[in-house]
């Protein structure tokens, strides 16, 4: 009988899952300090070093990870962490979201994160409080299975992790406060539409500020190594590719969801916050993966710097009539260009590593770095790096080049009673520190976490004086729970996510799901559209009548291009409650977030004793008369002073 390797890697997964699993213990001590080595950096320190170390484990371990938040030097907004991409099955508590799953770890204070590891692939954690991932809260998490390097055919010698980000020579506070005043605004529109984030001044990958980091792979011979690629941006999209325009980069992870081998190759990808993709890579010598941010994503950001050259001809576009402002310029002809942020991971094979080669033009002379201009985009890479027909770009999620391993059948709308639609619209509106929200309505961090609220008796039995916070102003109870972003299902609906984006552009990230990638109305090549689009006809979704995929791809975030539209189905079979939002930080800080909450308190296997103590017991509540949470689950929360979050709250 011939046996399959597709049979051999679900035989191994099942004798892994028999193996009784190792608890893994990490302890990280969190201080705001200096980063050493520099005189005015500002970041999180992770156990005082930086970089912070990767957590790596095998499948069906146990992370037990224990955050102790300095009492002295600590971070005094408190902290809180999430494993992205984690699916946190039946454990919702421990999904790290401040205001939804818990409250955050004040200082001097100490939570421990138990996380079960039944997935494989290449996840992150990091900060689940607003701006603070960025000062360096994060982390690659690699979950390893035995059977993965024979099945795909590398070195597991050779498993190497790639994290990229954009950077600020100015601290986080600095550029959160230029953020929240609206300095950045949608050029051409004066102060009509700001609040947009602000653009990097760096590239780095491991966290290196140097923008490089060295492999050693002298062993890996004529073998296959593999690079997981993660994107821990605050913001920044990243165009990757390898200076050897022979080599191929095979698939075989998207977002920690295996893919089938010998299927998809590509010798660029397009990597937005958040995601992760494995690649397979062999070359007979030294090589070179850049990291490029694409500053398309910033070309309406008034807060861009570019070089002005004016005129549009050879002859008097010489370098002495450059001159640097931010903005850019005016007047007919004027081409704008700088050169684009690089951070570059340099593979040892013991031969001589390359240098980064970029062709001058007669904008950009520096050879080391790539060029920007506002006519023609990224215009000096080298050729392999522009052939779209190679670069694994969104489009791929449904075009048939990113197949699951593990198959999943589609899901299908059933009925009503079983089926939902939910439409989530990435808006904007006018004004300051509004450009980033999510159908219109702005999500606030609740005082007391939406799974908590998931044990208090039923909205509609408490009277609108007695819900903290409190509707506005003439509000009813539904339109309460819909102004804040918050949408209640059954456990065992399918549910279809319809996301679209009119301004910008938006990686969407959901908590404790992949879901299945079943349509995308975007523009050729996975541009973003300049023109918006409308939404689809949710008769045809309800009639199973748009052509998608019958194996569709699934991963947790996805990019949703300026002007179109996604739709993403899963079956709500994880109860809890589940962080939505765009994973570009700063449309966080403005509210571009929801929750989705699966199962309600009246759902007869909704484990509320249980989850609801813990989260009190993590927020530290107690009631006026010194009861515990069974006392408070009895009433309704009736005033904003008893309800406030913190150590030893009073809870009415």
């Amino acid at each position: 009988m011939k046996v399959t390797d597709t049979a051999l890697l679900v035989a191994g997964s099942a004798l892994i899952s028999r193996v009784i699993a190792a608890d893994r213990h990490f302890t990280w001590n969190l201080t705001y300090s200096t980063l050493p080595g520099t005189t005015d950096k500002e970041v999180i320190l992770i156990n005082n070093r930086w970089p912070p170390e990767t957590i790596e484990v095998d499948v069906n371990d146990r992370i037990i990870l224990t955050v102790n938040n300095d009492a002295k030097n600590g971070v005094k907004e408190g902290v809180s962490l999430h494993a992205h991409g984690f699916h946190q099955f039946n454990n919702n508590a421990e999904d790290g979201s401040t205001g939804v799953t818990q409250c955050s770890i004040p200082m001097g204070s100490s939570q421990t994160y138990t996380w079960p590891t039944s997935q494989t692939g290449t996840f992150w954690v990091h900060s689940h409080k607003i701006g603070q991932y960025p000062l360096g809260l994060r982390s690659p998490l690699i979950v390893k299975s035995k059977d993965e390097s024979a099945f795909y055919g590398y070195d597991p010698k050779h498993d190497f992790v790639m994290d990229v980000s954009d950077n600020w020579s100015l601290s986080m506070a600095d550029i959160e406060a230029k953020f929240k005043t609206g300095a950045c605004c949608v050029s051409g529109r004066g102060n009509d539409v700001c609040g947009l984030e602000v653009p990097p001044d760096g590239a780095v990958v491991r966290d290196d500020l140097s923008g490089t980091t060295t492999y050693n792979a002298k062993s890996l011979g004529s073998g296959k190594a593999r690079v997981r690629i993660v994107n821990m941006s605050a913001g920044s999209q990243f165009l990757v590719f390898s200076n050897d325009p022979d080599i191929e980069m095979e698939v075989i992870e998207v977002d920690g969801v295996p893919l089938k081998k010998n299927l998809s190759k590509a010798k660029s990808l397009e990597l937005h916050p958040g995601q992760r993709y494995s690649v397979l890579v062999s070359n007979p010598r030294s090589f070179l993966l850049h990291a490029v941010i694409d500053p398309r994503q910033y070309s309406i950001n008034s807060c861009q710097e570019l070089r002005t050259i004016e005129g549009s001809s050879e002859s008097n576009s010489g370098v002495g009539q450059r001159i640097r402002q931010a903005g850019g310029g005016s007047g007919s002809g004027t081409i704008q260009y700088n050169y684009a942020l690089i951070a570059t991971a340099k593979f040892d094979l013991g031969s001589e590593i390359p240098t980064s080669f970029f062709k001058p033009d007669i904008y950009c002379t520096d050879s080391n770095k790539p060029c920007y201009t506002t006519q023609s985009g990224l215009n000096n890479l080298p050729s392999h790096a522009t052939d779209l027909s190679y670069r694994l770009t969104d489009d791929w999620e449904i075009n048939g080049k990113l197949l699951p391993q593990d198959e999943q059948p589609r899901v299908l709308y059933g009925n009503d009673d079983d089926s939902v639609i939910i439409t989530l619209r990435l808006t904007a509106q006018q004004g300051q520190n509004k450009f980033g929200n999510l159908n219109n309505g702005v999500f606030m961090e609740p005082q007391i976490p939406i799974l908590l609220r998931q044990n208090q008796p039923d909205p509609t039995a408490c009277s609108s004086a007695q819900l903290v916070p409190k509707p506005g102003m003439g509000q009813s109870l539904e339109q309460y729970y819909g102004a804040n972003n918050t949408w209640n299902v059954r456990k065992g609906t399918n549910v279809f996510l319809v996301v679209q984006s009119a301004p910008g552009a938006h990686p969407f990230h959901l908590h404790g799901y992949d879901f299945q990638v079943l349509y995308r109305e975007t523009g050729q090549n996975g541009q973003n559209r300049q023109s918006v689009a409308g939404l689809p006809d949710e008769q045809k979704i309800k009639d199973n009548a748009y052509n998608m995929p019958s194996l569709p791809l699934r991963r947790d975030t996805s990019w949703i291009g300026q002007g179109s539209y996604a739709i993403f189905a899963m079956k709500a079979d994880n109860p809890g409650a589940w962080f939505l939002h765009c994973h570009n930080d700063f449309h966080s800080m403005t509210g571009m977030v929801g929750t989705l909450v699966v199962d309600s308190p009246d759902t007869a296997d909704w484990n509320g004793k249980k989850t609801g103590q813990s989260v009190w017991n993590q927020c530290r509540f107690k009631t006026k008369s010194g009861g515990g949470f069974s006392d408070w689950t009895k009433q309704c929360c009736s005033s904003a002073e008893s309800c406030s979050a913190g150590p030893d709250v009073v809870v009415a």
